[in-house]
């Protein structure tokens, strides 16, 4: 059934619709690699959280929402699980009294380096159809539509 509007749907299609294919992407990446992050006990943003960490060293709760997209209360809950998992530790700060700074433990590091050839893995398998000067055509515009809509979001 229609409704009568003014609306023109016809020219709008969702397998042509950026965001639909975007979002269809994202969901069927974060599926494949929340499958292979299950049998260790952990979600895809709390890989990123251990990632980041990893790679900018000590970071403030805040610091990590941000660079994970997260927002701050999902982001502490998702520590907790890891801090009781052993895989990060949160220490005072020594120049901020009040600011708790976040780093990677031994057992965080050593599970990090077990579980990063499987998101590797992913990654490879989502771009399996493209050649070398394709993914990085596609990883090019990614980055520069991303920059825009930050930009335009401010």
């Amino acid at each position: 059934m229609r409704y009568n509007s003014t609306m023109n749907v016809d020219n709008f299609k969702l397998d042509q619709s950026f965001g639909f294919l975007i979002n269809a992407l994202s969901l069927n990446t974060k599926h494949l690699l929340d499958l292979r992050l299950k049998a260790h006990h952990l979600t895809v943003h709390q890989f990123g959280i251990l990632l980041n960490i990893y790679k900018k060293g000590p970071l403030t709760q805040k610091e990590i929402a941000q660079q994970t997209n997260g927002d701050e209360p999902t982001t502490a809950r998702l520590m907790k699980r890891l801090e009781d998992k052993g895989c990060i530790k949160r220490v005072v700060d020594e120049v901020d009294k009040r600011k708790r700074m976040v780093s990677l433990s031994l057992e965080g590091t050593a599970l990090l380096e077990e579980i990063l050839p499987h998101a590797q893995a992913v990654n490879r398998e989502m771009l399996s159809s493209l050649d070398d000067a394709e993914k990085g055509t596609l990883i090019s515009l990614l980055h520069k539509v991303l920059t825009t809509s930050k930009e335009e979001a401010i």
